[in-house]
Formats: structure tokens, sequence, C-alpha cells
């Protein structure tokens, strides 16, 4: 006869939150810095990033690198980090009043009892009260609005490709292209091997064409996964403003980050 064994009983330990190093301000005008640290297996080099979205400074060091050496790297930077605060866009919350660009154009936020759910009307984006679901229910609802842009947007890219005989000797995509919604802080787009096409939600604050831009260039990755000279002449043949699209994600990019509460803490 076999003897049962008692039942196991694991003890979670909660994460620890990753260590900080705060800097007192170097001016009157100045507030403290804090930089969270993240320690990674593979960086060689001590680094320091501003989280857009977040605000706030995270500084990557080695895993042998000690904390006190990385308090001086970050001390030694600090005008530099000072200067990044000074030209990062104000965080414009979702509340009564303000004012956000709904696929470019400038829409105030306004509460309305007279309505069920959020909608558009004269250049005003009503929201149904109470006050404290407003941001919640908001970036709900421009969510589903970009989901629905960019779903309607791809068949008929897909059309277009078939119609002017591009994908003629290219690989044809799925029947069926699977679409996600994200919010990254590094790209507004991606496409992986299987198909699998995701876009930041945050294009619902930029022009519609600039969004057009970044939808043709994930569904091209479905003919050509790569960046070669057919590629960018698939992007150019049905987004002939690619360039200005470019620019202007590479001058206000930064901007649609800063729409909307604050991540939390830890994840986001």
């Amino acid at each position: 006869m076999v003897a049962e064994l008692p039942p196991l009983r694991l003890r979670l330990r909660p994460a620890a939150e990753p260590p900080a190093i705060t800097l007192p301000a170097l001016h009157e005008n100045q507030n403290d810095l804090t930089l969270l640290v993240s320690t990674h297996p593979r960086a060689r080099n001590l680094a320091i990033r501003l989280d857009t979205k977040a605000g706030h400074f995270i500084l990557t060091k080695p895993p042998r690198t000690p904390l006190a050496e990385a308090q001086q790297f970050a001390r030694k930077h600090q005008q530099w980090l000072h200067s990044q605060l000074a030209q990062l866009a104000p965080r414009i919350e979702f509340k009564h009043g303000n004012t956000i660009p709904l696929y470019g154009e400038a829409t105030q936020i306004r509460l309305d009892p007279a309505v069920s759910k959020p909608r558009v009307h004269d250049a005003q984006l009503l929201v149904p009260p109470p006050e404290n679901t407003l941001q919640t229910r908001l970036q709900k609802y421009l969510r589903g609005e970009a989901g629905k842009y960019i779903r309607d947007q791809i068949p008929q890219i897909i059309r277009g490709i078939d119609a002017a005989a591009l994908a003629r000797s290219l690989r044809q995509p799925p029947e069926t292209t699977a679409v996600r919604l994200t919010d990254p802080a590094t790209r507004w787009g991606s496409c992986s091997h299987n198909g699998r096409l995701a876009f930041s939600w945050r294009l619902v604050f930029a022009p519609r064409w600039v969004s057009h831009y970044v939808i043709v260039h994930e569904v091209a990755h479905l003919y050509h996964f790569n960046h070669s000279r057919k590629f960018w002449s698939l992007v150019d043949a049905l987004a002939p403003r690619r360039q200005d699209a470019r620019h202007w994600l590479q001058k206000n990019g930064d901007r649609l980050l800063r729409y909307g509460p604050p991540p939390a803490a830890r994840g986001n």
C-alpha cells in the first residue's frame, strides 16, 4: 500500500517592485527626477530611455553593474534628462472640456446626459455621465473606432492590390486576416510570419491618410515579408503620401502617446 503524501502548499512571494533612483533637482524651477531601474540579462552597457507614454525614465543596466554605478551614470546625464522632459508633450486626459484629435480633427470631450453612448456631433465627442466612468468608457469607444476603421480598410487595400494586378507572382495573403489592437510604445503596426496584423489603437488620433499608410505598410508585408524595393513599390502604389505620413509620425507620434490616462505603474 502506497502512503499518501500530504498536499503540497506553495508560498508565492509577491513580485518585487523595480528599484528606483531619485535625483534631486539641479535648479529651483525643476522637479526631482525618478528613474526606474531595469536589470537586463543581455545588457552590456548602461542606458536611459524616456517612456513617453508613462512620462518617466527607465535606466537599463547589466546584471553585474552595481546600483551605485547606475546612479552615478544617471547623475552624469541629469541635464540631458531634464531637457528630454522639457520636450515631452503635456498629457491630455479624457476629461470633460479637454480637446483631443479624432482622426486628426480637434474634438472637444463633453459630458451629455442626453446620449446613451459616446458619439461625435459638431466637433464634439459627447459622452454620457457619470464623469468617474468617462476615462474608461471613452478609451473603449476610441479603441472600437480604431478597430472598425482598420478592419474596413484591410479588405479594400487587398482588393486594390488584386485589381491593379500588383500581386502577380507574389505570395497570396490568408483568406482571413487576424487583426489585433494593441498599445505599444514604439511602433504603430506589425505583421507576423503567419499573417497576423497588429495596430496601435492610438492611430485613431492621427489623420486618416496617416493611418492609411500604416495599414498599407502592414498589409504589404502579407505579400513581401521584408523591406525590399518591391515592397516599397507596392506601398507607394497604394499610399502615394508615404513619405509625408512617415514624416508626420516622426514629428507627432510621441504626442499620440500622451492622450488618455497614464498607464499603470506595472504593465501596459
